[in-house]
């Protein structure tokens, strides 16, 4: 069985990847995965799905403390 070396190079818009037998220093295979660029429109669009997603995760945990204050102090039965 071969030994082999995998080297990775992951860059801003690209992954280049090589494969070297080391006992017989051949390049078994190499290549580069190249992606597009983002555009301002891309990460307004992220950043608001982002934004949309810690609003409800937070509206999600101001409940569960309401929930558990109410609990503990006896103002709520538990279901």
């Amino acid at each position: 069985m071969a030994k082999l070396v995998l080297g990775i190079d992951i860059g801003i818009t690209s992954v280049g990847w090589g494969i070297i037998d080391i006992e017989t220093n051949d390049i078994v295979d190499a290549g580069v995965r190249i992606f597009s660029e983002g555009t301002a429109a891309n990460n307004l669009e992220r950043r608001t799905k982002r934004g949309s997603r810690r609003l409800i995760r937070r509206k999600q945990l101001r409940l569960l403390d309401m929930r558990k204050f109410l609990l503990k102090n006896n103002i709520m039965i538990s279901i």
